[in-house]
Formats: structure tokens, C-alpha cells, sequence
């Protein structure tokens, strides 16, 4: 098994497109968390001073330059699915199978890999995105720390929640084996239902916190941060995530038992 995962981390590492995956990550977490924190600038510009306090008293920070890390996702979720459909497409799988006849122990050392690379890429997302969006806001003195209460360990709740949401990727491209097919699949079920809001009803709405896109973000928000109104808090989050991730690597594992390669 330490062989295999071995095997894998080292086949990953050479591969340049896991750093361009990993950049593209960073890059789009890092975006759109100051473009969330410039949001909220431009709010606080255009209150008056009695909506200021306001505001304040339930102003979250941290969260606020978080929001990049629910679609800087996307990039580790695309790469997680290669990492498996790849070698189904250039028939490489048999090679690989003839190595690691075990298919059990081949899938679970692919998916450890996945999950270590997806959380070393969700720990450079948070603290990135959290650094520039701190820098933002604190251009009107609205930022907060890294050391402040919660924000440390969020990051690396959060950081954990992308390594999960990449092993459900790649448990899914497993089962299709098709990379187009594979991707759509996935950013149908991490995104799709965002754009579908306006069309459901205000129940089904609702439920879109249970989505793993948004399982991601709200895993890495501050205990401190959390508001009442929340519907799923930050570790009830994390463990979503864990049931996000391992139900299907389960599917894929008893399926890929019985199929060829």
C-alpha cells in the first residue's frame, strides 16, 4: 500500500499540469475572495453611518475573502478527474492493473494522493485568498487576523473540505471513465443547481447550503463568524464533506470490482 501511494504521489508530481491546475486554483480563489471583499467596501462606502454600525456588529471578515475558495474549486475538481480518467483514455489503466492487480488498494492509494494534493491546494487557497482579502479590507480598517479566534483552524477545516471534495471527483471519473463525460457530471452536481435557484421553489432553494461547493466554503468560515441563521455550520460541513467523498469512492470501489479495464 505505502508502495502504490508511493507510486502515485511521485507520478502526480511529475505531471506539469498539476501545478497548472494548482495556480489556476489559487488564482481564482484569491480573485474572487478581494472581489467579495471589495463587494463589501462598497456597501460600507454607500451606508449611512447608523447601517455602519450595523453592518459592523455582523460583518464577518473572514468569510467574506473565503467566498473564492466554493469556485477556485472547480480547478482541483477537473484535475482530480484526470487523474483517473487519463489513464482510462490512453489505456495506461492496463499497465497500472498489471502492477497493482488489487484494484482496491489502487483506487484507495489514487484517492489518498488526490486528497493530499486537493488539501495542500485548499490550505494555499484559503491563506492566499485570505491574506489579499484582509489586505482589501483594510483599506477601511475592517480586516481581522489570522491568529484571531477560529480563523486558523477554519483554514484548515476548509483545506481538508477541498482534498474531500477532489476524491469525490475522482470517485465519480472512476465510475464514468470518460473525461467530458466525467467533468460535466461532477460540475453539474457541485454548481449546477446554483444557477438553477430563480427557477425552484424557496424550499428546494434552501438546500443548496448541502451542496458540496458550498459544504466547502462554509467548513472554512470561523466558528466566530458562524450567524445564528446558519443552516449548516462549519464542522456539520466537514462532515458532509467526508459523506460526499467516501459514499462514492465506496460506489467505485465495489463497481470497479466487477468491471474490466
Amino acid at each position: 500500500m505505502i508502495y502504490v501511494l508511493r507510486s502515485e504521489l511521485g507520478k502526480m508530481s511529475s505531471i506539469a499540469s498539476t501545478y497548472w491546475n494548482a495556480f489556476a486554483a489559487v488564482l481564482v480563489s484569491v480573485a474572487l475572495g478581494a472581489m467579495g471583499a471589495a463587494s463589501m467596501l462598497v456597501a460600507w462606502e454607500e451606508a449611512s453611518l447608523a447601517d455602519r454600525a450595523r453592518i459592523e456588529s455582523t460583518f464577518t471578515p473572514a468569510s467574506y475573502s473565503l467566498l473564492g475558495i466554493g469556485f477556485g474549486l472547480c480547478a482541483v475538481l477537473v484535475f482530480s478527474v484526470l487523474t483517473i480518467t487519463s489513464e482510462y483514455g490512453t489505456g495506461q489503466i492496463r499497465s497500472t492493473l498489471a502492477a497493482v492487480p488489487n484494484r482496491a488498494v489502487l483506487l484507495t492509494s489514487k484517492a489518498l494522493t488526490v486528497f493530499l494534493a486537493g488539501t495542500v491546494t485548499g490550505l494555499v487557497m484559503g491563506v492566499a485568498g485570505f491574506v489579499v482579502g484582509q489586505l482589501v479590507l483594510s483599506t477601511h480598517d475592517l480586516e481581522t487576523t489570522i491568529t484571531a479566534p477560529g480563523v486558523l483552524v477554519g483554514l484548515v477545516r476548509g483545506a481538508v473540505a477541498v482534498g474531500l471534495a477532489g476524491v469525490a471527483a475522482f470517485a465519480v471519473g472512476s465510475l464514468v471513465r470518460n473525461t467530458p463525460a466525467a467533468i460535466m457530471v461532477v460540475l453539474a452536481i457541485f454548481y449546477l443547481p446554483m444557477f438553477l435557484v430563480p427557477m425552484l421553489p424557496d424550499q428546494v432553494g434552501d438546500k443548496l447550503d448541502y451542496l458540496p461547493s458550498m459544504l466547502t466554503i462554509g467548513a472554512a468560515a470561523p466558528q466566530s463568524e458562524v450567524r445564528p441563521d446558519t443552516v449548516v455550520g462549519p464542522l456539520p460541513s466537514l462532515g458532509l464533506m467526508v459523506a460526499w467523498a467516501v459514499v462514492p469512492l465506496a460506489i467505485a470501489m465495489v463497481v470497479n470490482q466487477r468491471r474490466d479495464a
